[in-house]
């Protein structure tokens, strides 16, 4: 089992259930199972904030400031874990009345920032003063209907304001709003949108 989880880069900060439930994110040629993105992949089981912080492992500060930071920035900001079918799992949905603000996708030892950014949040992103990996990022996820998605991989707190700020950049362009982040204020004109 310790090998099998090595070899899909499972972290050693996990509890005997996760154990369990990390196993069957493993695909097999045998079984033909499918890898989920998330650290959990049974639909069956809601991820319990043990084993979260166990999988999360030294990432799980910086997962709990986001939440915080987001939920006092944006409120009311509200959390939904939400299963998105086994290629997916589990990932925590922060909402703002019937937005998505963004997705939080556990993995072993790190978690992913989801954000899908519509047109208006991408040309600001571009033109604000993001990190290049970010931009890079941008410039390179898939365009939908819905808008640009995009995933950012975190394990460490310094790695959040600049997400913060392209979140800050998202809830801001498409509606007349103002969010502080850490020390700098986000402004949007309205356009009329609701």
């Amino acid at each position: 089992m310790t090998e099998v989880l090595r070899s899909v880069g499972a972290s050693p900060y996990r509890c005997a259930n996760a154990d369990r439930r990390i196993a069957g994110m493993v695909t097999s040629a045998r079984t033909k199972q499918v890898v989920s993105l998330s650290a959990f992949g049974e639909k069956t089981a809601l991820p319990a904030e043990g084993e979260l912080l166990h999988v999360l492992g030294p990432a799980a500060d910086a997962w709990t400031d986001l939440i915080n930071r987001i939920k006092l920035t944006f409120e009311p900001a509200v959390e939904q874990w939400n299963f998105a079918g086994a290629k997916y799992g589990w990932s925590l949905r922060l909402r703002r009345r019937d937005r998505v603000i963004l997705y939080l996708i556990p993995q072993a030892g790190r978690f992913l920032v989801g954000i899908v950014l519509g047109a208006k949040a991408v040309a600001a992103a571009r033109s604000a003063k993001l990190p290049a990996r970010l931009i890079d990022a941008i410039a390179e996820a898939p365009r939908y209907a819905e808008g640009t998605g995009v995933r950012f991989p975190v394990s460490k707190a310094r790695e959040l304001p600049a997400i913060e700020r392209l979140v800050a950049l998202k809830m801001t362009t498409s509606r007349a709003e103002v969010a502080i982040v850490g020390d700098s204020k986000v402004s949007a004109i309205d356009h009329g949108h609701p």
